[in-house]
Formats: C-alpha cells, sequence, structure tokens
C-alpha cells in the first residue's frame, strides 16, 4: 500500500547486447531509465542509426490515410524473437525490412495517388464554395459576369461596406461621376458594384477605401449570368462529392485486404523503433561496453534481475534500495487498493507525492467518504448513489470508468450510514427514527461535533508533518514551524486550556505557568531558522539581514495564529451544509404536500430529490476537496514528487 519501495539499478555489458536489454526492459513494463545526459558515467552518450523510424513513419501514414486504427494494449510484450542479422541489424525473426518494404511500397503508391486527388477536391471544392458565396449576392442580376469583366471605358468594382458608411458614401458622391448600384444588403452591411470612368478609377478607389469598402474580385473563369454560374457550381460540386465517395470506397478497399498486415508490420516497427530509441536515449559507451540505469519497485526487481542473469551472463546486474531519507529523489510508485484509485486522482491534482512523503490517498478516501456522509446525510439518496456505482462497476451504465464505481459506493454507503444516524431518507425526516441525533432539533451540538472533528483532523495532519520531516532531516519544520512540534504543542495546549474553562471553569495550570507554556512555542516558531541552524551544528545564523528576518517572521507568527483558529472554524461548514442539506429536503417536501393530487406531489418529490442529489452533491463534493487542499494538506504535504513513467510503448 501507499508508496513503494524503489531500488535503483545499473547495468553494464557488451556493446552487441544493447537492444537485447532494451527489449527486455520493453517487456518489462516497469522500469523507468534515467537519461543518459543525467548519469555521469565515465562513458560516451551511446547513439546507433535508427533504420526502423523512416518505415514506421510511412507506415504511419499509411494507416492515417486508410483510417486503420490500431489498439496498443499489449504491444509491450510483443511476440517478437529478436536475433541479428549478418549485418548486425536487430530484426525480428518473422520480418525484416525489405519484406515490408516490398508489401507497402505499392499501397503507399495507391493512397499517395488518393491523397493527391483528395487534396485536388479539396481545393476545387474550396473554389466553388468561394464562389457560390460571391455569385449568390448577384443572384438577382440579369447581366453576363464577363461582359461586366470586359468594359472598354468603364471601371468596375464590387464590395461591400457597413450600412452606416454606405448611406455616407451616397451622400457624398452625388457631384462625383461615380455610379452606385446596389445588389443586395443584411442587417449590418451592403453589398454594390460601382461603375466609374477609366481615368478615374484612382480616385474612386480612395473614395470607397475612405469608407472601409471590403472589395470582392470577381471570378476570371466564370462566364454567364449569375444563376447559372450558381447551378453549374452547385452541379460541379455534387460531382466532386460523388468522387470523393469513390476515394472513400477505394480507400476501404485497400484497408480491408491490407489492414491485418499492416497491423502486425506496425507492432513489429512500432517495437524495434522504441528499442533503438532507449538505446539512444538512456544508454552511454565506452569501447565494447554499455552502462545504462534506472529505477524499479522492489516487488518487481528479483523476476528481472533473475531473467537477465539467466538469459545474458556476460551482463553485470546491480542495485541498491533507495532509502526514504535519501537525496536522490526517486520516481513515485503510488500502489493502493482499487477502491483508493478514484481519491488517487484527487491527490494527484494537488501533487505527485514526493518518495519520502505520505501517500495521503488513503487518508483524503476515509476523511473524504465520513465528510460527504455527514454534510449529506440520508438513507435514500445514498442508496441511489450506491446503486449507480453497482450499475458503472458492471458496465451496464458507460458514463466514467469502472474503478469510479467505487466512488459512487463509497459515498453512497456513507450517506446511507449518516442517513439512519439522522433519520433521513429520500428528503423525509420523520419516517424511521433517528439513531443518534437530528442535526436540525441539535444545531449547537452539531456544530460542536464537527468542529471537534476538524480538531482531530488538524492534529493528525500535524502529526503526518512530524512524520515526513523526520524522513527528510528537515529539524526547522519537523521540530520548529507552525505544523511542526512547537505548533503541535502550542496547539493542544489551547485547546486543552479552552475545554478546561468550558467544562470545569478554570485554566488546566495555573496562568502563570499557562502563559509562559503558550508563549514558549511561539518564540520557538519565530526563531526557528536560528534555531534550526544552531541544532545542526552551524552557530546563531539568519538568512539575509535580522531586521527583514525579524519582521517576516513577525508577520508569520501572526498569521499563524490566525491560521489555527481559521483552520479549526472552517469545518463548521461541515455542519452548516448538513443543515442546508435538512433545510432543502424540509423545502421539498413542503412543495409536494401543497399540490392537490398525488401525481403532482410524486413529480415534485422525484424533480426535488433529483436536483438536490445533483445541484448539492456536487457542492458538497467541491467543499470536502476544499477543506481537504487547504486546511488539512497544506499542514503536511508538499507533493512536488516525480510520477513513475516506466518505459512502453505509447501509441
Amino acid at each position: 500500500m501507499a508508496i513503494a519501495a524503489m531500488k535503483k539499478f545499473q547495468i553494464v555489458g557488451m556493446k552487441k547486447e544493447i537492444d537485447l536489454i532494451s527489449s527486455e526492459i520493453i517487456n518489462s513494463s516497469n522500469i523507468e531509465l534515467i537519461d543518459n545526459k543525467r548519469e555521469k558515467f565515465n562513458f560516451k552518450l551511446h547513439f546507433s542509426e535508427n533504420p526502423y523510424k523512416k518505415q514506421l513513419d510511412q507506415l504511419i501514414e499509411i494507416m492515417s490515410t486508410l483510417n486503420i486504427e490500431v489498439d496498443m494494449s499489449g504491444i509491450g510484450m510483443l511476440e517478437c524473437n529478436l536475433k541479428y542479422t549478418d549485418t548486425g541489424l536487430l530484426r525480428c525473426e518473422d520480418v525484416n525490412i525489405s519484406e515490408i518494404n516490398k508489401y507497402i511500397k505499392p499501397i503507399q503508391k495507391r493512397t499517395k495517388r488518393l491523397q493527391e486527388l483528395a487534396k485536388r477536391l479539396d481545393k476545387e471544392e474550396h473554389r466553388l464554395k468561394n464562389l457560390k458565396h460571391h455569385i449568390y449576392l448577384m443572384r438577382n442580376m440579369d447581366i453576363e459576369l464577363d461582359e461586366l469583366r470586359e468594359l472598354s471605358y468603364i471601371s468596375l468594382i464590387f464590395g461591400s461596406i457597413n450600412i452606416d458608411d454606405y448611406e455616407r458614401l451616397i451622400e457624398n458622391i452625388n457631384d462625383m461621376s461615380i455610379l452606385i448600384l446596389e445588389v443586395t444588403r443584411d442587417e449590418d452591411r451592403v453589398w454594390f458594384f460601382t461603375f466609374t470612368k477609366k481615368d478615374n478609377q484612382e480616385k474612386a478607389m480612395n473614395i470607397l477605401k475612405s469608407a472601409y469598402i471590403e472589395e470582392i474580385k470577381l471570378p476570371l473563369r466564370v462566364k454567364g449570368e449569375p444563376r447559372d454560374i450558381l447551378k453549374r457550381s452547385e452541379h460541379r460540386l455534387e460531382r466532386l462529392e460523388i468522387i470523393r465517395e469513390q476515394i472513400e470506397l477505394e480507400c476501404k478497399k485497400i484497408s480491408h485486404r491490407a489492414s491485418e498486415q499492416l497491423k502486425v508490420y506496425y507492432h513489429k516497427l512500432k517495437y524495434l523503433n522504441k528499442v533503438k530509441e532507449i538505446g539512444n536515449n538512456y544508454y552511454n559507451e565506452a569501447e565494447f561496453l554499455f552502462v545504462t540505469s534506472g529505477w524499479i519497485t522492489v516487488g518487481q526487481e528479483n523476476t528481472f534481475a533473475e531473467r537477465i542473469s539467466k538469459k545474458y551472463p556476460d551482463v553485470i546486474y546491480s542495485s541498491e534500495i533507495v532509502m526514504r531519507d535519501t537525496e536522490d529523489r526517486p520516481p513515485t510508485v503510488i500502489e493502493n487498493p482499487v477502491w483508493i484509485k478514484p481519491f488517487e486522482s484527487l491527490v494527484k491534482l494537488y501533487g505527485i507525492p514526493a518518495y519520502n512523503e505520505i501517500d495521503p490517498s488513503i487518508f483524503l478516501a476515509v476523511t473524504y467518504l465520513i465528510m460527504f456522509g455527514m454534510m449529506f446525510g440520508d438513507l435514500g439518496q445514498g442508496f441511489i448513489f450506491t446503486l449507480l456505482g453497482w450499475l458503472i462497476y458492471t458496465e451496464k451504465l458507460k458514463i466514467t470508468k469502472q474503478e469510479n464505481s467505487y466512488l459512487f459506493f463509497g459515498l453512497g454507503i456513507s450517506s446511507m450510514f449518516f442517513g439512519l444516524l439522522y433519520g433521513s431518507v429520500f428528503t423525509f425526516e420523520h419516517i424511521i427514527p433517528a439513531l443518534l441525533i437530528r442535526p436540525m432539533e441539535n444545531i449547537m451540538a452539531w456544530l460542536a461535533v464537527t468542529v471537534i472533528l476538524g480538531i482531530i483532523l488538524l492534529i493528525t495532519t500535524m502529526s503526518f508533518n512530524l512524520v515526513n520531516s523526520y524522513r527528510e532531516r528537515d529539524i526547522e519544520e519537523g521540530i520548529f514551524s507552525r505544523n511542526g512540534l512547537s505548533g503541535l504543542f502550542f496547539y493542544l495546549f489551547t485547546l486543552s486550556s479552552i475545554a478546561s474553562i468550558l467544562i470545569r471553569g478554570t485554566l488546566l495550570l495555573p496562568i502563570g505557568i499557562t502563559i509562559i507554556l503558550l508563549i514558549l512555542p511561539l518564540l520557538l516558531i519565530f526563531f526557528k531558522e536560528p534555531l534550526s541552524s544552531m541544532l545542526e551544528g552551524h552557530g546563531w545564523k539568519i538568512k539575509g539581514k535580522p531586521s527583514e528576518y525579524f519582521m517576516e517572521s513577525f508577520f508569520e507568527l501572526f498569521d499563524t495564529l490566525l491560521g489555527y483558529m481559521s483552520n479549526t472554524i472552517s469545518f463548521v461548514r461541515i455542519g452548516a451544509f448538513t443543515l442546508n442539506h435538512v433545510g432543502l429536503s424540509m423545502a421539498v417536501v413542503i412543495l409536494s404536500e401543497m399540490m392537490r393530487n398525488n401525481i403532482g406531489s410524486f413529480l415534485i418529490l422525484l424533480i426535488g430529490n433529483l436536483v438536490i442529489m445533483g445541484l448539492e452533491g456536487l457542492i458538497v463534493g467541491i467543499q470536502i476537496l476544499r477543506l481537504e487542499f487547504f486546511e488539512l494538506f497544506g499542514k503536511f504535504y508538499h507533493g512536488d514528487g516525480k510520477e513513475f513513467d516506466p518505459v512502453r510503448i505509447k501509441d
């Protein structure tokens, strides 16, 4: 469970075995290699020519043209017995480069011709649609367009402008030798022809530009009246569509005949290409040797090590377990039960846990479900959530991943449990007895319960911070910070003193001792930097100017005091949303009782329950996430880790 222990391994062997070792790493599918530029070996970077990349790219282009989709699952364990040719080229025993070339070359030629034809069709279709768009504006004109273009003494300009600009243009050309013929208009623009003498064309164009004309060039390749041009264009577009369908049919024929073999070649080339990429990115070499290193979980390491030692006796494999307090930062492998996975995804929204951090996934799962049930306690609505989880789990309802069904199971069971405690079922508050408390009838008591829950959670997270600080050997954070021992002692002692006053009517300890015990941890927090420096053996040291440090520490201490109070009070929102849920439920029941017929009453109840489950359920979920991230995670969790990225063949 939680974060898996890691081992860092190193493999040294003969260069001729590089590709074979890479193949073993791919097949393991649980190894992350370290970039060869990061490792400080006295070896140079390994590089070997990759003969498969070009052919793979050609194959991908062909398959894209033929719309052939490939399932990449399982490719990491591809049945491909690797061996070397006489020229030293790695290949699968049942396929080779020349064989693939011979098979795909004629297919590539045919698909390229089809692609080129399709591009020409696209270009012609674009031209025709653009032509239709412009000619459509002139559809009511009974005039030959080619005659307009061939006028000897008259210059013709066609375009459009804003309606307001058009009105001003008409007013300003009364005394000029310019004729404007409106073609059409809509709510915003006017399209028109402008006729003027050839020698007056430049002046006319300047006037039109000042009115912000958008000039539209008349097509050069068309003749006849606009209506005839539109008909011919439409007919041409229909013919293009027929040709396009023929191209698609031809692609389907090629795909039907060749898809299976192309998929086989694709998998082989993808595999061999990945083998070469691994060697060039993660290996170093010297003379006849190579070296590479990476990360593997302790649970998987024995199997991999045994396979390498048995198959490659000349290869030297060594590994060491990585301790939690190491300066080396391995990737994080999170291992949790399947029902934790949805909450693990929520944790990753905040950040990936570092190798030496506590994984908060289980903590988030438990606290999230408890708080959701408290805020959304209803036996009937909880049952619907549980039913929804079952439908998703059995894949009868495919609205999300199957693993998310556990989230709905958890939310539903928690809501049902607290619904029994509250005596609430489908918004009705008095059908079944409350096993513990009716929050609306005991408001102050319930709000006190939610605050106590918040105190418990805050103390728990501060304890987590102590563990993380110990693992990181961080004295300043572990002892002197607001979430370390000093802060935890101050928080616990303050709460104990307040509780003593409320219960006994007096302080827990005499006032003098109480003041000392309250001030002492605050002083430790205030001087945390120089104190931690002393404990580490560096003497009394402050980074930067002392005045700046004391000013910053003062405001940080003030923020700490406010933080303890606000963090604790924030959990009152659990009680507030509990009361909100009860209030909405009561409103739905009252509305249903106001209806004069049973059908109307039932519909109000049905719609009301659905609205509460959807809208309030979403709001409650967001509010809980806010409490988790801002009030709890901030106490102990940094989330600055690096997620484990094993070598795999990806599409």
